[in-house]
């Protein structure tokens, strides 16, 4: 049983409101959640991330982000340059 889900099932079995469980765990809300599914934006900029250095590698990594935004745009993704851009200086372990 995760921490999340203990909690869940003490406000709905006792009643334990979900701040007052996370103070007695001494658990952040920000860490609460930490274990749920990806969202469906997190999952697109993954997907996106992935998408941008496939045509990086494919241009031998010397494309930057004006042309690799072009190339994603011909096949069919609207992505901005500066989102390119971002995903490009993303450290390495932070790209999907």
């Amino acid at each position: 049983m995760t921490v999340a889900s203990f909690i869940a099932s003490q406000r709905a079995d006792h009643g334990v409101p979900h701040v007052i469980g996370r103070q007695a765990l001494s658990v952040s809300q920000s860490w609460l959640w930490h274990d749920r599914p990806p969202t469906p934006r997190q999952l697109h900029r993954q997907s996106l991330d992935q998408a941008v250095k496939r045509s990086f590698e494919d241009s031998g990594a010397t494309d930057g982000s004006p042309r690799i935004a072009t190339d994603l745009r011909e096949e069919g993704s609207r992505v901005p340059e500066k989102t390119v851009a971002a995903s490009m200086a993303a450290p390495v372990d932070e790209v999907g």
